[in-house]
């Protein structure tokens, strides 16, 4: 049980977890507000939000750690954000 909880905590999958939910998001908000360039622009700002403070978190965490010395790979972490979000959008639709 101790391994699992070990591999949740991972900012890999803590990545993968909110790009997931950040797909089923902008799927929602894009079925519930049908105006083209004005809902694609809100969805985007809320994509965005969420990525820099998931960002920002999990770089808090990498120091807190223990490890300010190594430095963060902050684009890992977004592109597994990235590629997670598109992955839920293309799964649901």
């Amino acid at each position: 049980m101790k391994s699992i909880l070990q591999f949740v905590r991972t900012p890999s999958v803590a990545c993968i977890g909110a790009g997931l939910l950040l797909g089923q998001m902008v799927l929602a908000m894009a079925e519930r507000q049908q105006h083209g360039l004005a809902g694609f622009g809100f969805a985007a700002t809320c994509v965005l939000a969420a990525g820099a403070s998931l960002t920002l978190f999990l770089r808090h965490q990498h120091v807190e750690s223990g490890r300010p010395a190594q430095s963060a790979p902050v684009r890992a972490w977004l592109l597994l954000l990235g590629l997670a979000l598109v992955a839920s959008i293309g799964l649901a639709t």
